[in-house]
């Protein structure tokens, strides 16, 4: 779990030992998509309350990205990748490291 100021007000922290990045899953036969750049114009899942959320709400117009579909589990953002309903999806990394084998798709760490 990420460190911010709304999860300080319900959750104790400790001191923070670990910093993930925010990466992008991919199915593994999509060679077009490799930064944050590439999703201009793409639809990209991300998971309801997560840092990678607040991160795109605040970079979408930045990079282009216009369809945004958020999901409640994880799991629903992998599977809609998995049948193509969206095009990526953006998790922290160690999350989409494990998801990766499961979804039989890649990812690109970017921040």
């Amino acid at each position: 779990m990420s460190i911010t100021d709304e999860r300080k007000e319900v959750f104790d922290f400790s001191v923070a030992y670990y910093r993930s990045k925010i990466s992008i899953g991919v199915p593994s036969n999509n060679t077009s998509i490799k930064s944050f750049e590439d999703l201009r114009g793409k639809k990209v899942a991300v998971k309801l309350g997560t840092t990678s959320e607040t991160w795109l709400n605040k970079h979408k117009d930045q990079y282009g990205i216009t369809d945004v579909k958020k999901f409640d589990t994880g799991d629903l953002c992998y599977s809609s990748l998995k049948v193509g309903a969206v095009d990526a999806f953006m998790d922290n990394q160690p999350v989409l490291e494990y998801a990766v084998n499961k979804v039989r798709c890649r990812y690109e760490t970017r921040i």
